[in-house]
């Protein structure tokens, strides 16, 4: 994997909060519903330090930025940015090693909202050290190091699996969700605690309905804020999942796919929801210049 001069005004989520018990939605009733989208817009071009972004996720308390990493390779660092791509500040981790960091989430912990890194891609299938990074969200202008939590993890029977999509619920602490990358198959959704970090074997929670037979490997994924639909990205097309009405957050991975407009890019791999859920972001690593990033709105 290799993601704001234009500052957006963002609006905060007026969705009621979601049960902490079992991560229920009231769907149908929120602020960020967005079942159609506006085309993909050109809103900014990635930074040259970020030339392998990977992973994107929007900042809930501070409005207009994102969070953003590189792929394996760089340091255990995070960028702070704007949609214009910007970058606003780095955040450097301690306790943190980039082996293949793949994808970002945010929500709720124990320090109030944190940001979830993770070091979960696996080109090889060789990999035994697998594991997730939690750090307080960072302010900018605020400290650039970071202490990290690190939650190592493996696979029923331990087995190998390469992923770059990393999930988080917005008012539900403790819980993260890996989506694999298959070659030639649909993903996989594993769900991992946050409550020890402890090593632990990773819960598979079901098969996913994508990629299809025309489609490309998934490489990117992000919850809105209101918690009731999740947006992947495949090289080829992006589509959202919708949480059934009444329905518990997970049983949104067995929702039918809205493929919704995307930009073409060579190689898109990051993808967020803005902080109000009215817009999703997505750009691609560097191929051969600076990617733009891509902004459609909900109508």
């Amino acid at each position: 994997m290799r993601a704001f001069g234009w500052l957006l005004l963002l609006l905060p989520c007026a969705c009621p909060p979601a049960p902490v018990a079992d991560a229920g939605v009231d769907a149908g009733t929120n602020a960020c519903d967005c079942q159609t989208t506006t085309g993909p817009r050109p809103v900014g071009t990635v930074d040259p330090r970020i030339n392998e972004l990977s992973g994107l996720v929007a900042s809930h308390q501070q409005p207009g930025v994102y969070f953003a990493h590189n792929d394996s390779g760089d340091t255990a660092r995070l960028f702070a940015m704007l949609s214009t791509g910007q970058v606003l500040q780095e955040f450097h981790l301690t306790n943190a090693t980039n082996v293949d960091w793949e994808d970002l989430a945010l929500g709720p912990c124990p320090t109030g909202q944190c940001v979830l890194v993770g070091d979960i891609g696996d080109n090889t299938q060789t990999r035994n050290d697998y594991a997730l990074y939690r750090v307080t969200e960072p302010l900018v202008d605020g400290g650039t190091e970071l202490t990290a939590e690190q939650f190592p993890f493996h696979y029923p029977a331990n087995a190998h699996h390469n992923a770059e999509t990393l999930l988080m619920h917005p008012t539900t602490p403790g819980r993260a969700w890996v989506v694999t990358k298959e070659a030639n198959a649909v993903s996989q959704v594993y769900r991992l605690s946050l409550e020890s970090t402890a090593e632990q074997e990773a819960q598979l929670v079901t098969s996913l309905t994508i990629p299809g037979p025309a489609d490309r490997q998934l490489t990117a994924g992000d919850v809105n804020p209101c918690g009731d639909t999740v947006a992947l990205r495949m090289y080829n097309r992006l589509v959202l999942l919708h949480v059934p009405d009444g329905g518990q957050f997970e049983d949104v991975f067995g929702a039918q796919p809205v493929t919704i407009p995307s930009a073409v890019e060579d190689q898109s791999e990051a993808v967020a929801f803005s902080a109000d859920g009215r817009s999703i972001i997505t750009t691609s690593e560097t191929i051969l210049t600076a990617p733009p990033i891509w902004e459609a709105s909900c109508r």
